[in-house]
């Protein structure tokens, strides 16, 4: 727009109205500048508008003026909402679109039809064609002169655009930053703090292109930007009915991830179709309670499941045994396998964590790994 208020701005001052040199935009138009300029567009337009140029003291008489404009503006074919509010209370896009209006409506200088096309349109492509006329004019750079599409006017020392050769792809890159530094509560060892401080470079020396700079710097912001979206988002629908602070929503989130993926796992071993589907699923899961000092009772349900699926006799065995087992019984030693299998998740959590961890730690190790291989190469 700001092409736009300059074109309005000359073209004021070439039909009489008096605008400082200080004005750049429509902004800075007062009340009286705008009544004076859009009558003496209107008075070229149409002789027989006769309107004062300066606005008087009196509101009344103000009101009427105004109103008395809106209809001229009207007469000459302004389509727009239009009142009196527009001149005494002006909005800047309002007037912009009145103003732009009626310097296209103006008669040229030899006095033709008022209805011919003129003003900022014209303008504006006078100004196309006269820069496309003079990069036309200038001699033609041969590839291997032109530094990324940059080509100079040796006469008035100018560089312009020729070809695509300095466009680049949008690439980025991932880029790493210190994090945890201002935050009491989480644990950062003295290796990754030496990391940091000693082998991180900064942000604009990461990418391996200095125009991947700007695509890099862009994405990770926009990253960041919808993680953080998402996350008020979430808070907001479902955090702040839990009544849980925020850290107590965010473990409770991560229980629930590992207690749904131990559902998974479990449910997979149950309706395994193969043997050794079955077989490498339950070794997984041993495994889990093996690192975790817990050993599987031989009496749970996830037993009993693995014995009825191999063994028909066996599932015979196991529904006759619990027809005859009595109420007391049967609960008692569901509250048994209940018990175990709770200890038995619990220490799969605590795995899931470790092995989290790890996975950090190896992360962090080999972001650092890569970066010194980058300063030494």
């Amino acid at each position: 727009m700001e092409e736009v208020d300059n074109i309005i701005i000359v073209t004021l001052r070439q039909v009489g109205c008096v605008v400082e040199d200080s004005f750049k935009s429509l902004v800075d138009f007062s009340s009286e500048l705008i009544v004076e300029g859009c009558v003496r567009c209107l008075k070229l337009i149409n002789n027989d508008v006769d309107l004062p140029l300066k606005l008087p003291e009196s509101m009344s008489v103000r009101f009427r003026i105004g109103t008395a404009l809106a209809q001229a503006c009207k007469d000459v074919g302004y389509e727009r909402e239009i009142g009196y509010q527009t001149f005494l209370y002006s909005n800047v896009e309002s007037v912009r679109r009145l103003f732009m209006f009626l310097i296209e409506r103006l008669p040229r200088d030899g006095g033709e039809a008022a209805d011919e096309p003129t003003g900022f349109a014209i303008l504006l492509s006078r100004s196309i064609s006269t820069e496309v006329g003079r990069q036309m004019k200038l001699p033609w750079t041969p590839a291997f002169c032109r530094h990324r599409g940059q080509a100079v006017d040796s006469s008035n020392k100018q560089w312009h655009w020729e070809g695509a050769a300095g466009r680049h792809n949008f690439h980025a890159t991932p880029l790493l930053a210190p994090s945890g530094l201002c935050d009491l509560e989480t644990t950062i060892t003295k290796d990754v703090r030496a990391f940091f401080s000693q082998q991180l470079k900064v942000a604009s020396r990461q990418p391996h292109r200095k125009w991947d700079v700007s695509p890099s710097l862009m994405e990770t912001d926009a990253v960041k930007h919808t993680a953080m979206q998402e996350w008020e988002t979430e808070w907001n629908e479902l955090g702040l009915r839990s009544g849980l602070s925020q850290q107590d929503y965010r473990q409770r989130k991560a229980n629930q991830r590992h207690k749904s993926l131990a559902t998974h796992m479990r449910t997979a071993m149950q309706h395994s179709s193969t043997a050794t589907r079955f077989a490498d699923l339950s070794e997984l899961l041993d495994s889990f309670a093996a690192k975790g000092g817990y050993q599987q009772d031989k009496g749970t349900r996830f037993t009993h499941a693995k014995e009825l699926q191999f063994t028909q006799a066996s599932e015979t065995a196991t529904v006759e045994e619990i027809h005859v087992e009595s109420a007391e019984d049967i609960g008692k030693r569901r509250e048994d396998e209940l018990e175990a299998l709770t200890g038995k998740l619990e220490q799969i959590n605590a795995e899931l964590d470790r092995m989290e961890t790890d996975i950090k730690r190896y992360t962090t190790n080999t972001g650092r790994v890569r970066l010194i291989e980058c300063v030494h190469s």
